[in-house]
C-alpha cells in the first residue's frame, strides 16, 4: 500500500502501474490521482475515444472488463476507470448491478494485463479484507489509501500546490493556513490558488497574507469562540456566536462543534496527566499535532471537573433544543454566558 503523496510522485515521474485500487474518504485525492494517470497515459485528443468510465453501482463490472478486451482506437493505450466499487467493501447496499466476480478474478490472473490502465475507486474507509477478490486485487494492483493528510505530509501538499503557481509559503504562514482552513483538500487548494493570485508569480505568502485573504473554517471560528469563553470574554463570545448565526449556521450544529472542542480539551488534560506526548495525543484524537498544541494552550488553568460539567450542561441544552423545550437562540446565549464562569470554577 502506498500514500497519496508517494503515488502522485510516481505518476508524475511516469512510473505507472497497469492496475490501481484507490480507496478512502478523501474524494479530492481519488479524483486527482485518476486525472493524473489519465494525463500521463493519454493525449487530450485521445481521451475522447480511449477513456472509459463506469459507475459500478449500476453497471456490472464485466461490462468494464469487456471494454478492456476491446482494442483501442488508433492503436493507442486505453484508461478504464471503474468508480464506486463498493463490491470491494463490507457495505450492505441496494445497488442494482450484478457483478461477475469470477470473470474479474480471471482478468486479474492474466500475467499480461493487456495494454490498458485500469483504475478501481471506492469512497470507503476500509476494504473487506475477507473477500477473495479483495485479496487478489491487492496482490495485482497498486493500492493507494486516500486518507486525510497530517503533519509533514499536509505541509508537503501545501508546498507542492504553491509550487505549481510559483509562489512560496513561509513556515509560519503554512502553520496558520492549516489552522484556519477546513480539512477538505479541495477547499484548501482553492484557498492556495487565491493566495497565489494575490502575491503573483515568484511571490511569498506570509501570515499577514493568510490572515487577510483566507476564509476561516466553521470549526476554526468555533475554536476562537471557545478561546474567548475560556479567556473570560463572554461578551466577545456572544458576539461571535451571533455572527455565526447571522451567517446561516444552525444553533444545533454549533452545539455539536462546541461539544467536540470541549471534549477534546478534557481529553487533552487527561492525556497530559498520563504523560502522553503531543504526537501521541494527536494520534489518539485523530487530529494534526498543531491542533493539539493550540488546544493545550487553552486548557492552562482550566478545571477538568468544570469541563465535564460543561459537557453535561451542553447535552441538556442540546436535548431541550431538539425536543422544543427551549428556544434555540435563548438556550445558546444563556449557555455561552454561563460557560465562561463555569470553566473557571474550582
Amino acid at each position: 500500500m502506498t500514500s497519496y503523496i508517494e503515488a502522485k510522485k510516481d505518476i508524475n515521474r511516469g512510473k505507472l502501474s497497469r492496475v490501481y485500487l484507490i480507496y478512502g474518504m478523501e474524494t479530492y485525492m481519488i479524483d486527482d490521482l485518476t486525472q493524473s494517470i489519465v494525463k500521463q497515459v493519454l493525449r487530450e485528443d485521445d481521451a475522447e475515444f480511449n477513456l472509459s468510465q463506469y459507475d459500478l453501482r449500476d453497471t456490472a463490472i464485466q461490462v468494464g472488463l469487456e471494454d478492456i478486451e476491446t482494442p483501442s482506437f488508433f492503436g493507442t493505450e486505453k484508461v478504464i476507470v471503474m468508480k464506486h466499487a463498493f463490491l470491494l467493501t463490507g457495505q450492505k447496499r441496494k445497488d442494482s448491478a450484478e457483478h461477475d466476480l469470477r470473470q474479474f478474478e480471471r482478468y486479474l490472473d492474466k500475467e499480461n494485463q493487456e495494454n490498458d490502465y485500469v483504475i478501481f475507486t471506492v469512497e470507503a474507509e476500509k476494504l473487506d479484507e475477507r473477500k477473495k477478490i479483495v485479496k487478489k486485487l491487492k496482490k495485482h494492483a497498486t493500492v493507494v489509501q486516500a486518507a486525510p493528510l497530517a503533519g509533514t505530509e499536509l505541509e508537503r501538499f501545501v508546498n507542492s500546490q504553491a509550487k505549481q503557481y510559483d509562489v512560496t509559503f513561509l513556515d509560519e504562514a503554512i502553520t496558520l493556513f492549516l489552522e484556519v482552513t477546513t480539512p477538505d483538500l479541495q477547499a484548501r487548494k482553492t484557498e492556495i490558488e487565491k493566495l497565489a493570485l494575490y502575491v503573483g508569480p515568484g511571490g511569498t505568502i506570509t501570515k499577514d497574507t493568510v490572515n487577510e485573504l483566507v476564509s476561516k473554517s466553521l470549526e476554526d471560528n468555533v475554536f476562537t469562540l471557545i478561546d474567548a469563553i475560556s479567556s473570560g470574554q463572554a461578551e466577545r463570545a456572544l458576539m461571535m456566536y451571533q455572527d455565526l448565526v447571522f451567517q446561516g449556521e444552525e444553533p444545533i450544529k454549533l452545539v455539536a462543534l462546541i461539544g467536540r472542542q470541549i471534549r477534546m480539551m478534557s481529553l487533552i488534560i487527561d492525556m497530559e496527566e498520563r504523560g502522553y506526548s503531543q504526537q501521541k495525543m494527536a494520534q489518539g484524537l485523530g487530529v494534526p499535532p498543531f491542533v493539539v498544541g493550540k488546544i493545550r494552550k487553552k486548557t492552562t488553568g482550566l478545571n477538568p471537573r468544570a469541563l465535564h460539567e460543561a459537557l453535561s450542561t451542553l447535552a441538556e441544552v442540546d436535548y431541550k433544543m431538539k425536543t422544543g423545550y427551549a428556544d434555540k437562540e435563548t438556550a445558546m446565549v444563556t449557555y455561552i454566558a454561563r460557560l465562561s464562569q463555569q470553566l473557571h470554577e474550582a
